[in-house]
């Protein structure tokens, strides 16, 4: 399958919602979450599923990108929970800073895609622990002016981008 990382804002902010749209489907519900990530924590809605076993956090980081946090422990049940992974885009453009991108194929389907860059700077962690030990599906894209791995989440629209959700964030918190 041949793929191309869009630049076009209108179809990343259309795969960040499909995100959205997947966890719901899964009986995604709004919760109040304590939500911890390296020595900050703040008080927000997260998307919860139970059916799926992750949740969501998904903010727009004005002029830099969309921030969408998941993890894995249910908050309805524990008074913090830890982000897991983060799966971000660029509000639009490529930015290979920013781990997350859309893709799009031959017969426009957009597929959310990861550079595999984990743990936020912590000793260890990055993207040769996660590609040495990922077990998911990789795909080749046309990355602007190169060919980039990624990891394949899902096809926005496929009734299995909630399971690729699922399996993603799992994967990454194994490794953490």
């Amino acid at each position: 399958m041949e793929l191309t990382v869009v630049q076009d804002g209108k179809k990343i902010r259309r795969a960040r919602q499909a995100l959205r749209v997947a966890l719901k489907s899964c009986g995604g519900r709004s919760v109040a979450a304590t939500v911890g990530f390296q020595g900050e924590s703040w008080r927000k809605k997260v998307l919860w599923s139970d059916s799926l076993g992750i949740w969501m956090l998904a903010e727009v980081i004005e002029g830099s990108r969309y921030w969408n946090a998941f993890g894995i422990e249910n908050p309805t049940r524990r008074s913090g929970v830890g982000i897991t992974c983060e799966i971000n885009f660029p509000l639009s453009g490529i930015n290979r800073r920013v781990a997350g991108a859309v893709a799009e194929d031959a017969v426009g389907t957009l597929h959310i895609l990861h550079r595999g860059r984990i743990g936020g700077g912590r000793a260890g962690i990055g993207a040769e622990l996660f590609w040495a030990h990922f077990a998911g599906d990789r795909v080749v894209a046309t990355d602007g002016d190169r060919e980039t791995t990624f990891a394949v989440i899902g096809s926005v629209g496929s009734p299995k981008l909630a399971s690729g959700l699922r399996f993603f964030v799992n994967e990454v918190g194994s490794k953490g």
